[in-house]
């Protein structure tokens, strides 16, 4: 008589097989799922910031304009444009409303949200689809120079267009002179020129930079959809300046006559003590440097400063416009 033994039913060698393949089909499944997400996601693909492009383009709808935008002209000699995000909106956002960005021909306010913000306050949410971390700085910027220059509301009909960061503080009358000395319909790109990473150094976001007519109809001709010459770069600035570069658009010297700066990275407490300066190793990284120490670092024609704070904003607001020095 034959003995069957410990030997295992063919039926329960195919259910073992079957749920290790299912088991490792699944795992499988996981993980492209988890890879495509994390590709599309990324802030550094192409990708990402296609989506998100596409998203804002087709929804536009959606988007919100304040009431205090539709009274601005779509033509004129300067529009400015201030990136922010729903963090800043209590205090920066509404100092720079009340202050310089009034005295634009057109300024904005380009967010994510309406959030904390009022009809009085010239805002756009035109970032609802790309992420409000620091890494997405660069694609902010370039959506809204391309929307800036494209698109309903603003138009390809500015001389000139300015972006600054939520903490810059403007004297607009002091841009204005000196844009006029310049033609629009040449490629200008201006503002503080910095050292490291682009052959012809590159403008200072914070300090705030302008583009020519030509400069933006050229970017957003030429560097728009061109992600081989115009990729991510987690810097916003170094990364503009790189795109610019590639279709021989550089900065341009805004200094002026005695070789002051006129558009500014610091405050001008900061300025006046170069020493702070010195001891942070960041005049490394400047193309033409600061001159001068003490109060002739700074240019009776200054354009713009970089790291004010909202009462700072106050405070420029009242020295400049609102106290009156008597002559002897």
């Amino acid at each position: 008589m034959k003995g069957t033994g410990g030997r295992v039913k063919p039926t329960g060698l195919r259910t073992l097989a079957f749920c290790a393949l299912a088991f490792g089909g699944l795992l499988l499944g996981f993980k492209m799922i988890r890879f495509g997400m994390d590709y599309w996601f990324d802030f550094k693909n192409e990708w990402y910031f296609w989506r998100a492009y596409h998203m804002t383009m087709t929804t536009q709808s959606s988007i919100h304009i304040s009431e205090s935008v539709w009274s601005q002209p779509t033509n004129g000699s300067l529009f400015c444009f201030v990136i922010t995000a729903p963090l800043h909106h209590e205090k920066r956002v509404p100092a720079v409303s009340r202050t310089w960005l009034k005295r634009c021909d057109h300024g904005e306010i380009f967010t994510s949200s309406q959030e904390g913000l009022d009809e009085n306050i010239p805002y756009r949410t035109l970032f609802q689809h790309l992420d409000d971390s620091y890494d997405a700085l660069f694609w902010k910027s370039k959506l809204a120079i391309q929307y800036s220059y494209s698109y309903m509301q603003i138009s390809p009909e500015f001389d000139w267009y300015m972006k600054a960061d939520d903490d810059s503080y403007v004297i607009v009358e002091n841009l204005k002179a000196f844009l006029a000395t310049l033609d629009p319909s040449q490629p200008y790109y201006l503002g503080f020129r910095l050292r490291p990473h682009v052959d012809h150094g590159y403008n200072s976001g914070g300090a705030g930079y302008v583009l020519s007519r030509k400069a933006v109809e050229i970017f957003s001709t030429q560097l728009f959809t061109n992600f081989s010459i115009c990729p991510f770069n987690i810097y916003e600035d170094v990364g503009i300046g790189k795109c610019l570069e590639e279709v021989n658009v550089y900065p341009h010297d805004t200094r002026d006559s005695e070789g002051r700066q006129m558009f500014n990275l610091f405050t001008p407490g900061k300025m006046i003590r170069q020493a702070d300066l010195e001891a942070e190793g960041q005049e490394k990284w400047f193309y033409d440097g600061y001159l001068n120490a003490g109060f002739k670092a700074i240019s009776p024609d200054s354009i713009s400063f970089h790291h004010v704070s909202p009462d700072m904003m106050d405070t420029f607001e009242a020295a400049l416009y609102h106290i009156r020095v008597r002559q002897k």
